[in-house]
């Protein structure tokens, strides 16, 4: 039986945590100890306001102590549950639910004990709960799901997550780990109709982070940047929703913004050798190309073998003006990786470069074997074949990309383009104008359309089209030849100089510059 004295003790110690004052508490339980050193009660409080105190060692102490007197207290078995799942010690904390799930079996505690091996990634142990074949309840299914997630078993992910909500339709997890199962499966659709249905969970990380990806899919990229803020400021050490903003910003032109992110984002995970690729390939685009061989150089430490950086490194090489030292080493890839359809696109822009046209073409056709919808590889096929003069052809497979999507811009470029080349004006005027009307901010529209003006004798409208070509891509060259050209028919020598030295300050390529000294010849004899 507790002494009085005791019980006084323990009383007021009750009384000074309600209050929250954990130290006053913790000296009155201590008096009490000192007379009853093995009381249960008296050991297991210690070890609660040690944790209160964030003293976890002190706390653990005291929890064993209880333990040992009594194994089947259940209160301490918890507390050691919850102290060694936010330090991270899986085994201990297993340990102590599979206690816990012996004493009292109840399906509250056999859901901590799945939690538990969630984190452990002990999938088999995880199996075993699934085939007690019981009929668990929502929260047990999701979890179940989450392992299987995990381990990329997404059909049976899925049929889980549907017994999950068949039992609590409401329930907001499911359906958003649902929704990332399919999106992990490419169920594209389904994935973004769960998630249109979550829409107002706007304090949800992931869900604002999937609608970011839906948006930057549809090309709304500055909605995708909106939904990535928000799922950042929720989760602000999450390096995925700062990657996925970083390329949000790339792809929508805010080229400075995207450097921002993609460095925050390496900040938060030094080690992931993708994000330091896209920074790379960031810089290239920029022709910072120093900046991105150092992060190539940075990825190549840690994997030597990185295929999409090799890649990269090849195409700095092409613009730096070494296309043969490129071909080389795309050729070793694509020898080594014949499914890896990008390679085969640079090595086709590398064989342009050198002139090697049927080569290019060829390789080209590979890329489209392994990826034969890919709009994006299809208007450089067709591009090759421009310049191969096979405009029959090139109809033929831009009239494949529009019938994929009747409103990629792309698409409409290289129809003006081919036009113009078979000298058919008013099909290449009316392929600009729907570039146009597209997208009123998109440089080649207007160029195409200038182009068009000068073959019709209207060269005063060709330069002012073309001015606002240029106003729109400032560092275009052959914007700036063209006009060159303009002025030069009108015999207004000097802007036509001013132009071709433009060009060269813009591209002084070793490819370009003879032939920027060239029309500058031109122009100076031409002017008397």
């Amino acid at each position: 039986m507790t002494n009085n004295e005791v019980l006084e003790y323990i009383t007021k110690s009750f009384d000074l945590k309600r209050q929250g004052f954990y130290k006053p508490a913790i000296e009155m339980l201590y008096k009490a100890l000192s007379i009853e050193n093995n009381n249960v009660e008296i050991l297991s409080q210690l070890g609660e306001l040690y944790y209160l105190l964030e003293n976890n060692q002190r706390a653990i102490n005291y929890i064993e102590k209880t333990l040992e007197i009594d194994p089947l207290h259940i209160d301490c078995l918890k507390l050691m549950k919850t102290i060694y799942m936010a330090e991270e010690k899986y085994d201990e904390a297993l340990k102590a639910v599979n206690k816990i799930y012996e004493i009292n079996p109840t399906t509250e505690n056999l859901l901590d004990k799945i939690v538990v091996l969630n984190k452990l990634n002990d999938f088999e142990a995880i199996k075993e709960i699934e085939n007690l074949n019981v009929d668990f309840d929502d929260a047990i299914y999701y979890n179940l799901a989450q392992a299987h997630y995990k381990n990329q078993d997404f059909k049976r992910a899925i049929e889980l997550l549907e017994k999950a909500l068949e039992r609590n339709p409401e329930n907001k997890d499911a359906m958003i780990l649902l929704g990332e199962v399919y999106f992990s499966e490419n169920d594209l659709e389904k994935s973004r109709e769960l998630f249109k249905k979550l829409e107002n969970e706007t304090e949800n990380a992931v869900v604002n982070s999937y609608l970011g990806l839906f948006k930057m899919d549809d090309g709304k990229y500055e909605d995708a940047i909106n939904y990535f803020h928000k799922a950042m400021k929720l989760d602000e050490r999450n390096s995925k929703y700062v990657y996925n903003l970083a390329n949000a910003y790339f792809l929508n032109g805010w080229i400075a913004e995207a450097a921002k992110f993609y460095n925050i984002a390496i900040c938060l995970d030094a080690d992931n050798v993708d994000y330091r690729y896209s920074l790379a390939y960031l810089y290239t685009q920029t022709r910072e190309y120093d900046k991105a061989e150092k992060e190539l150089r940075t990825i190549f430490e840690k994997d030597s073998n990185h295929l999409q950086a090799r890649i990269l490194s090849a195409k700095i090489k092409d613009l730096k003006g070494d296309p043969v030292s490129a071909k080389v080493t795309l050729d070793a890839i694509v020898k080594e990786n014949p499914n890896e359809d990008y390679a085969f696109v640079e090595l086709a822009h590398v064989c342009v470069e050198l002139s090697q046209y049927d080569l290019a073409k060829k390789n080209m056709e590979i890329a489209l074997e392994i990826k034969p919808n890919s709009l994006n590889y299809l208007s450089d096929y067709a591009d090759i074949l421009i310049e191969m003069a096979n405009y029959g052809e090139a109809h033929e497979v831009i009239e494949k990309i529009l019938s994929l999507n009747e409103n990629f811009i792309e698409g409409y470029i290289l129809e003006a383009k081919n036009y113009i080349h078979i000298n058919d004006l008013e099909g290449a005027y009316d392929a600009a104008q729907k570039v146009i009307e597209l997208d009123t901010n998109n440089a080649e529209g207007y160029y195409y359309n200038a182009l068009v003006l000068f073959a019709q004798g209207d060269v005063n409208f060709a330069i002012e089209t073309m001015k606002k070509a240029i106003s729109l891509d400032l560092n275009n060259a052959m914007y700036y030849v063209q006009m060159s050209e303009f002025y030069q028919k009108l015999g207004k020598y000097e802007d036509a100089l001013a132009y071709v030295s433009e060009a060269a300050s813009i591209d002084g390529s070793a490819k370009n510059k003879e032939l920027y000294a060239n029309l500058a010849s031109i122009v100076r004899k031409s002017r008397g």
